[in-house]
């Protein structure tokens, strides 16, 4: 099983790599995203993690808000982890699911989203496998509705 751990761990290495996302202090303006790993995905030899994006354009920043391995998951039995953002702005996420086999990369996959943050409101964020599709699934859940604004992101084109 330490085996299995510690290639899931090294597949995920990269989201090791990413700078941790900060939350900002708790207040009237921040809301929070609560996201969950995925309940139809096994639990070793996948991990599944959540990026904060500063934007969309060349160059962009990505921080680190969650990363559920499999090791963590083991640990700790937690499928959803609550993290604070900052209200009142368009915010821009990644949602990636990484699964491993003989210390390869055997498939991963990424979904990127944006959607206007609302003080005050919760979010449930889920990056789920459909159907072989990944898909992510995101509800403003203090109203049950979809985000305000809420729409799916394309990477930026040819940066170089």
């Amino acid at each position: 099983m330490w085996k299995l751990l510690a290639v899931t761990g090294a597949a995920l290495a990269c989201a090791a790599c990413l700078p941790k996302y900060e939350q900002p202090p708790l207040s009237d303006s921040t809301a929070t995203i609560e996201f969950s790993r995925s309940a139809n995905l096994p639990i070793v030899s996948w991990g599944q993690e959540l990026l904060k994006l500063d934007g969309l354009q060349c160059g962009f920043e990505e921080r680190q808000m969650v990363n559920y391995d499999e090791g963590s998951y083991l640990l700790n039995r937690n499928r959803t982890t609550p993290v604070r953002v900052v209200g009142g702005e368009r915010a821009y996420f990644a949602l990636r699911t990484v699964s491993v086999a003989n210390a390869q990369v055997a498939s991963a996959c990424q979904n990127l989203v944006s959607f206007d943050v609302i003080p005050g409101h919760r979010y449930a964020m889920e990056h789920r496998n459909e159907g072989g599709r990944c898909r992510a699934h995101v509800v403003d859940a203090t109203t049950g509705a979809e985000p305000a604004g809420l729409r799916p992101e394309l990477p930026p084109k040819d940066c170089g």
